[in-house]
């Protein structure tokens, strides 16, 4: 027998307790109409040009403080599209596709900075991240049949890439905040937060492969 209700990962539960806040739901009832989903998607896209600009002038501490922005919009487009019932196939291929933007961004800005034994992770990162872009181009353009939420569900950002972004982004912020105080120690523990997030994104995505078998079996 098949159960269409499955425990909500670590993921999922922190969109759920994000968006059902009630003082943070509140705030979202009232934005005006005008800010949607996909126009704080596209500002938080748009952060990039600074972030990078910043890293590259040697401009750390305003460069995190942009970074950290930037996340905490990435929380907001999604409460909006969660509160607001304002999830649409455009938004779900979008906000994925904003948090590789600004993280390449800031890696290949911060690039030749960093020590040898980052690059190695970083460029990786870098090559996943291209990778999941053009699969996801890919899948959009198979699914072009499709609509609403099929469409959305298609090219949304799967279980274990949204844990890979949220220890990427830690690295970054870890990174730079590394580079600003001159402390190999933290740059590296960034480093190692990229390491561990590939690593937990592995058993996250090997373990819904596992139950998509389980349920096929069934």
């Amino acid at each position: 027998m098949v159960h269409d209700r499955t425990p909500m990962t670590l993921v999922e539960r922190i969109v759920y307790v994000k968006t059902w806040s009630k003082t943070f739901r509140r705030l979202i009832e009232h934005l005006p109409d005008w800010v949607t989903p996909n126009r704080v998607t596209v500002f938080r896209a748009m952060l990039t040009l600074p972030i990078f600009w910043t890293l590259s002038t040697g401009r750390f501490w305003t460069a995190l403080a942009v970074f950290g922005i930037a996340t905490a919009l990435d929380a907001i487009d999604g409460a909006i599209a969660h509160i607001k019932n304002m999830s649409t196939p455009s938004g779900a291929f979008l906000d994925p596709l904003a948090d590789k933007l600004i993280l390449c961004g800031a890696l290949i800005a911060v690039w030749a900075a960093l020590p040898a034994r980052i690059l190695i992770v970083a460029g990786g990162t870098l090559l996943f991240a291209a990778a999941i872009t053009l699969l996801r181009i890919y899948r959009m353009v198979r699914a072009r049949r499709l609509s609403g939420p099929a469409l959305a569900q298609t090219v949304a950002a799967k279980p274990a890439g949204k844990v890979k972004t949220i220890f990427d982004v830690l690295a970054a912020m870890l990174i730079i905040t590394g580079l600003a105080l001159g402390s190999p120690a933290v740059v590296n523990a960034g480093g190692a937060m990229i390491v561990i997030g590939s690593f937990l994104a592995g058993i996250v995505y090997f373990s819904q492969a596992g139950r998509k078998v389980t349920r096929v079996s069934e």
